[in-house]
């Protein structure tokens, strides 16, 4: 059985990013008002820490006590690359615009929609 909470998390985390990205690629000149661009951050900031926040339950819920610390070490090395390469991601949008980055980041949680439907629920009730 798959993981629906992760599963959906991603979902609703892709869907976030879509609509900010659209937004963005629509209207490239509305991101010059005042409240735009901070109400986007402010619902992609909610949508990215649902996330950590199911991917570090849902390793510790994974792991044994042996192995918990070996897979959150892991994760959070992942992770802290990702972030780190997200240099690259200034620079695209120096070239093509924050509606670019914005669907690369939509492309991006479409795919942990799919990494995430095979995850198998590793939480009892």
């Amino acid at each position: 059985m798959i993981c629906l909470k992760m599963y959906w998390t991603a979902a609703l985390a892709s869907l976030a990013n879509a609509v900010c990205a659209l937004t963005a690629l629509a209207m490239p000149d509305q991101l010059e008002t005042a409240l735009l661009l901070p109400a986007m951050l402010f619902v992609l900031m909610i949508a990215h820490q649902g996330v950590r926040l199911g991917r570090s339950v849902h390793i510790v819920d994974m792991a044994d006590l042996d192995s918990r610390a070996t897979y959150t070490a892991l994760s959070n090395s992942v992770v802290g690359l990702i972030l780190l390469a997200g240099g690259v991601f200034g620079i695209i949008a120096q070239w093509f615009g924050v509606g670019t980055v914005l669907a690369l980041f939509a492309l991006m949680a479409a795919m942990a929609v799919l990494a995430a439907s095979g995850l198998d629920e590793v939480q009892t009730t």
